[in-house]
C-alpha cells in the first residue's frame, strides 16, 4: 500500500509538472527562423540522454501535451539553444507466497517498486550541452529492503559535452561523465 506522504508527493510532482508545460509552450522562435530540413517529430529513447528535441523550434511539430517541457527555447534567436526535461516512473507489484518448502514458514511478501528518473538537457548552443539525471527507487511495504531494492534521490548520470567540426578534421564528441551506480557504494 502507498503511503499518504507518498501520494501526496507524486501528486505534487506530476502538478508541478504539467504546470511546467503549460508555462513553457511559449514559442519563443518563428517558424521562418527554423531549419525545416529534417521536419520529423523526435521520438522517447530508451537512453533519455541520446535524445534530441531541437526540432521541436518548430512549432508546428509541438503536438504532443508535454512538448512545452521537451523543448524549452532559451534565446530565440537561436535555434540549437534550448531546455529538455523530463520523467520516467516505472512500477512493479510483486508477491511472493513461497511457502516453507521444507525450511519453516516463510512469510508472504507483497510490495510495490518503484523507479522514478527525472532528467535536465541543457543545449547551451550547437556545441555545448549539459546532461543531467536523478533516479529515485523504493521498495514500498517490502518486509526486508536491500540497498539494490531502495535508493532514495541519487545522481545517476551528468555529463557536459562538447561536438565540433574543424577545418582539420571533427571532434564528434569529448564528455567529462559522473556514472552512479545504485546498490554499490
Amino acid at each position: 500500500m502507498l503511503v499518504g506522504s507518498h501520494q501526496a508527493g507524486l501528486r505534487s510532482f506530476f502538478t508541478i509538472l504539467a504546470l511546467a508545460s503549460f508555462g513553457a509552450g511559449v514559442d519563443c522562435a518563428r517558424a521562418d527562423d527554423v531549419d525545416l530540413a529534417s521536419p520529423k517529430r523526435p521520438a522517447i529513447q530508451a537512453n533519455r540522454w541520446a535524445e534530441d528535441w531541437s526540432a521541436l523550434a518548430d512549432p508546428r511539430l509541438r503536438t504532443e501535451p508535454f512538448d512545452g517541457l521537451k523543448y524549452i527555447p532559451l534565446w530565440a534567436s537561436d535555434p540549437k539553444s534550448y531546455v529538455s526535461l523530463g520523467a520516467t516512473l516505472r512500477e512493479r507489484f510483486e508477491t511472493n507466497e513461497a511457502g516453507g518448502f521444507g525450511t519453516g514458514k516463510t512469510p508472504g511478501d507483497s510490495y510495490l517498486l518503484q523507479r522514478l528518473q527525472i532528467h535536465a538537457d541543457v543545449h547551451l548552443n550547437e556545441n555545448w550541452r549539459a546532461f543531467v539525471q536523478l533516479e529515485d527507487d523504493r521498495a514500498f511495504d517490502k518486509n526486508s529492503i536491500s540497498p539494490v531494492d531502495q535508493d532514495r534521490l541519487d545522481l545517476r548520470l551528468a555529463f557536459v559535452e562538447y561536438v565540433n567540426t574543424f577545418a582539420g578534421g571533427t571532434l564528434n564528441t569529448a564528455r567529462i561523465t559522473r556514472i552512479s551506480r545504485p546498490g554499490l557504494r
